[in-house]
């Protein structure tokens, strides 16, 4: 028995569509048969008028059970050999889809993911099981690109701070110039740093892409917060005389995880000291829009091309004309990630020469 059961088991699904369909061709005539058999025979011992009896044809009056008996047993082969085949046609029809939905499968084993299943039409189960796994295969190829792009841009932006600590290194090793020392173990500890920052900010991008950051919102007073985020960078703010205009109303609040906006607002207020002109200023507000809260933040520095306005966002992307080595290149990226995660957007607005504005979205409290 157990013998039987595996050697069905190994049957593919289209023998086994045809097999049933036989099968309940069979059962259908098994019921079909005795029943006609029984109605001719009985119709036959029936006593009808001669009336009756002429109107019948010639051909239906030598009919007899036996006779129906022998024409069944011609006809009952060529009605299964249909039935096979047409089973078969179906079935292939039908499972035309699992097949092309298994290469799609095999294709992902192997790395390709540039495969599709092409080719299913119907709006049954079956394409809905494609368009999902379509959906699926999509899916897994953006991730993949977007990991093997992060990884590129990661290695690429950290070997350039190696390569300046190794020079210093060597630079320190062969000389007797203290101050030419001094100079080399400063430059070290700032690309140190560098490399701390970016890789701390690498560490919550990649915890944020699976999914393993999770937001405690809360009430929070974003004035306050920009105040304390303003005095955390005085000492960048006084090099370069920059004036802050806290504009936001005291009363407005909004709801979401007090440190991740926190890292929100530095990497907006950073960026504006960075690009901000000697003397100028950094102006910040916000106010209720409907279900939203818009918080801005301005300043008149030196503004970014229209060009490169479409991939500021993207990680390590700096315009040529616009950006230095002193940042890692993932600040919007992280301000972008933090307002999405809270069911947020942020955009921009900017013109060489004249500023930048950007807008955060955050949806208020229902």
């Amino acid at each position: 028995m157990s013998q039987k059961n595996s050697r069905i088991k190994q049957l593919n699904i289209s023998t086994k569509i045809i097999l049933l369909y036989i099968g309940l061709s069979a059962a259908h005539l098994a019921l079909l048969i005795p029943a006609l058999y029984f109605m001719v025979k009985i119709s036959f011992q029936e006593k009808v008028s001669e009336d009756i009896q002429n109107s019948i044809s010639t051909v239906t009056s030598r009919l007899t059970p036996e006779s129906i008996v022998w024409l069944l047993a011609f006809l009952i082969p060529g009605y299964l050999i249909l039935a096979a085949i047409s089973s078969y046609i179906l079935a292939k029809r039908t499972l035309r889809p699992v097949h092309q939905i298994t290469m799609a499968a095999k294709s992902i084993k192997d790395g390709d993911l540039s495969g599709r299943i092409d080719g299913v039409f119907s709006h049954d189960e079956v394409g809905e099981l494609a368009d999902t796994i379509n959906q699926m295969i999509s899916e897994l190829d953006f991730a993949f690109r977007r990991e093997r792009q992060f990884t590129s841009d990661a290695s690429h932006e950290l070997r350039t701070p190696m390569t300046v600590i190794n020079a210093c290194v060597e630079d320190a090793l062969y000389t007797d110039d203290e101050t030419i020392i001094r100079e080399n173990l400063r430059i070290i500890q700032t690309e140190n740093q560098r490399m701390r920052k970016m890789l701390s900010q690498l560490l919550m991008l990649s915890r944020g892409y699976e999914g393993r950051c999770h937001i405690e919102p809360e009430i929070i007073y974003p004035r306050e917060m920009v105040d304390s985020v303003a005095e955390a960078l005085a000492a960048e703010i006084e090099k370069k005389s920059l004036h802050i205009h806290n504009e936001i109303p005291k009363d407005l609040s909004i709801y979401a995880d007090q440190s991740l906006f926190t890292q929100l607002l530095v990497n907006l207020m950073e960026n504006a000291v960075k690009y901000g002109n000697e003397n100028g200023g950094i102006w910040l507000d916000a106010r209720r829009e409907g279900t939203h809260t818009l918080l801005y933040v301005k300043d008149d520095g030196i503004g970014i091309g229209r060009e490169d306005l479409a991939h500021i966002f993207e990680r390590f992307y700096r315009a040529d004309k616009a950006r230095d080595r002193n940042g890692s290149g993932l600040g919007l990226s992280i301000v972008k990630w933090i307002a999405e995660l809270h069911g947020g957007a942020v955009g921009v607005e900017s013109r060489l020469g004249k500023g930048t504005i950007f807008t955060i979205t955050i949806p208020c409290r229902e």
